[in-house]
């Protein structure tokens, strides 16, 4: 990213945090994200993200008290991060649906 665009996003005031019902977790030293329907059924296919180490610190950081602008001063940037945004997997904190 050029030094412009850097400097641009690291203005944005977005608290980011992982959507209601999922959950990033650990397998080994594999990351995932993984989605929690509310049926809990045996045979209900649960959605899962592998992550790469990059996007797995980045979320790990999102904590509900970091802007955007803080962790992108802090992480390396990744394309998947920018996709779980775009897909509403991770959200600003005032949108975060709580049940």
């Amino acid at each position: 990213m050029s030094r412009v665009g850097y400097q641009t996003m690291t203005k944005i005031t977005m608290i980011p945090v992982l959507q209601y019902r999922w959950m990033l977790e650990y397998s080994g030293a594999q990351a995932f994200l993984i989605h929690y329907s509310v049926r809990n059924q045996p045979e209900e296919p649960r959605r899962r993200i592998i992550l790469d180490d990059q996007t797995a610190e980045i979320l790990h950081a999102c904590d509900g008290r970091r802007t955007l602008g803080d962790l992108l001063r802090h992480y390396k940037q990744t394309v998947l991060f920018y996709n779980l945004m775009a897909e509403k997997i991770v959200v600003d904190l005032p949108v975060k649906k709580n049940c």
